[in-house]
């Protein structure tokens, strides 16, 4: 671990992928909740705000009268422009700058984002870039050098980052550090070199190219990224494609197909939940938010890290960790996000609704108003159920935004008035308790690391 700095430099990269008014499509739904997604009333509302903002090719108001999706077939399947950009957003002087990229710069782009960890590794940056863009990130921000060596255990970064060491190897989970959200700030932890990098779904709190290329370092690091099938209005690109464009060895993480880091064996898991919907049919099933949680064993302990997981009709993690458990042996920790997410009326997932046919959605929405829409997410109900039933020995949130190294989360939402995170694992305790399977919840805050007992420190 190094002294703490703050960045003034944030940085985005990605292909440009159409149609770019989804958003614009996705602000129609406080309208449609309003009036319980009507057939008459909404398709007045669909239609003039479909006018408004030009969008009838992308969303069709007549499926509130005769049923069917809303969104039309070029908002479900988009199709990338071809075109890359690459973004850097200055603090000091507040202005951003952004780059069209041919695809052929990317290996150029890669390398740049790779090197940052150099002493010397800026400059790739900056001249791509130009001042002041690259000036101050350079070795000592993120990254403590060769010399730097992590405790055997899991450390909890910033969010949803996850360092797991042993005495010889260490892998990363869902690091964003160079991204614009605030959360990534400012941080006292830095990276040691990684024998892999893993990430589980696409959005934006979990995936950040950037990021990813600059922790590997080297480009045969691999980086273990979900599957994408099909390419949706909830996974807009390939995973795999986007890394090895920039020239990044990608490995798929199938359910099932072991990787090995060094002496850490990675077993990739199905990831269900944080869906559009908890139950019923579902969209398409070729139109989903694809990722995979992982089942990550070193010589001292075994974990799962489930992210946002919960369950979606496709299936339940519950029943997938269970199975891991009964061949591999009970996990010794369990690593959930603790939030509940009502989707598809969740604004975090401000597009899912677009895929649900209308009946459903009608059907959903009499539900959310009533208080009884199951979560897409664990929440910590459904933590306590899963690691009990997993035979686990630790239950331990995370996810949750960042604090201060060692400080308390005052709201797992990120400031839109959740509870804190010392009231959800409370409950979490009571869940546990009330089912009397052995675990115990972990109480842990960012910058600390989990010892084989458990405790934090």
């Amino acid at each position: 671990m190094t002294t703490r700095t703050s960045r003034a430099l944030s940085l985005d990269l990605a292909p440009i992928i159409g149609p770019r008014d989804a958003g614009l499509a996705a602000e129609l739904l406080p309208s449609l909740l309003s009036c319980g997604f009507d057939a008459e009333r909404g398709y007045e509302l669909a239609t003039r705000y479909a006018d408004e903002h030009h969008l009838h090719d992308l969303i069709d108001p007549s499926a509130l009268r005769t049923g069917g999706v809303l969104a039309r077939e070029r908002l479900l399947w988009p199709v990338p422009f071809g075109p890359w950009f690459l973004r850097a957003d200055a603090a000091t002087p507040a202005s951003s700058r952004v780059l069209r990229l041919d695809v052929r710069a990317l290996p150029t782009v890669g390398e740049a984002f790779r090197s940052i960890g150099d002493p010397d590794g800026s400059g790739l940056l900056g001249e791509l870039l130009g001042e002041p863009y690259a000036t101050g990130l350079g070795a000592t921000e993120l990254w403590g050098g060769s010399a730097v060596r992590l405790r055997p255990g899991l450390h909890r970064g910033p969010h949803a980052e996850l360092l797991i060491a042993s005495e010889e190897a260490c892998v990363v989970v869902d690091p964003i550090r160079l991204s614009s959200m605030p959360a990534m700030r400012s941080t006292s932890m830095s990276f040691p070199p990684v024998d892999a990098v893993l990430f589980t779904h696409g959005h934006g709190d979990h995936f950040h190219l950037p990021t990813l290329l600059a922790v590997a370092r080297h480009a045969e690091v691999p980086v273990l990224c979900p599957d994408v099938p099909t390419t949706n209005l909830l996974t807009r690109s390939s995973f795999a494609e986007q890394l090895r464009a920039c020239g990044q060895r990608a490995l798929v993480a199938r359910p099932g197909l072991i990787h090995v880091a060094g002496d850490i064996r990675i077993e990739p898991m199905p990831f269900h939940g944080e869906q559009p919907t908890a139950q019923g049919a579902g969209p398409d099933p070729r139109v989903r938010n694809w990722g995979c949680t992982y089942w990550v064993e070193t010589p001292q302990m075994r974990l799962a890290v489930l992210a946002d997981a919960g369950r979606d009709p496709s299936g339940d993690m519950a029943d997938v960790v269970s199975a891991v458990a009964e061949r591999r042996g009970p996990p010794d920790v369990v690593v959930s996000c603790l939030r509940t997410f009502p989707s598809p009326f969740y604004g975090g997932l401000p597009l899912d609704w677009l895929t649900l046919d209308i009946d459903q959605l009608r059907a959903l929405e009499r539900m959310f108003r009533a208080g009884v829409l199951p979560p897409v997410t664990l929440g910590p109900k459904g933590l306590a159920e899963l690691a009990s039933r997993a035979g686990a020995r630790w239950a331990a949130p995370y996810a949750h935004g960042l604090a201060e190294d060692g400080g308390a989360i005052l709201d797992i939402g990120w400031g839109e008035g959740e509870p804190s995170e010392e009231s959800v694992v409370r409950d979490l305790e009571h869940q546990l308790a009330a089912l009397d399977g052995g675990a115990r919840a972990l109480r842990w805050n960012v910058g600390e690391h989990a010892n084989l007992a458990g405790s934090a420190r």
